[in-house]
């Protein structure tokens, strides 16, 4: 039985890409799919980077999506040098997570949205 291999930092980079900008235009998997051709589990595996999407899915992807070709790329190492690691689609991902309650920001009052503010500002000097 073959070892059940792990996607390259690529296709998770990709994948996330195409859910940050799916979920922001709000997009569902379905709708994505039908207008690729496919079901909205193959939308779940290129979101992952479980399966790699074709040149020619990405091309239809990015016209459904009105984002250019290379927004699917944008963050990744720009070096040949640079190595590319798992590090760098997991903090993707974890924006794209994020995207929801950003969103949801917009709706709070002035002062809510200021403390908020000063408390993530707090948070990531902590982190940091």
């Amino acid at each position: 039985m073959a070892a059940k291999s792990t996607p390259h930092p690529i296709d998770v980079h990709v994948g996330a890409r195409l859910m940050f900008r799916r979920k922001q235009i709000r997009v569902s998997q379905s709708s994505l799919g039908e207008a690729l051709g496919v079901t909205f589990q193959q939308i779940q595996k290129y979101e992952r980077g479980a399966n790699r999407m074709s040149a020619s899915m990405l091309f239809m992807a990015g016209q459904r999506l009105s984002a250019p070709i290379d927004f699917f790329f944008d963050g990744l190492p720009s070096e040949r040098t640079e190595v590319i690691d798992m590090d760098t689609g997991n903090k993707v991902l974890a924006a794209v997570a994020a995207v929801p309650a950003v969103q949801s920001i917009g709706s709070l009052d002035r002062k809510t949205q200021n403390a908020l503010q000063l408390l993530i500002s707090s948070l990531v000097k902590c982190a940091g």
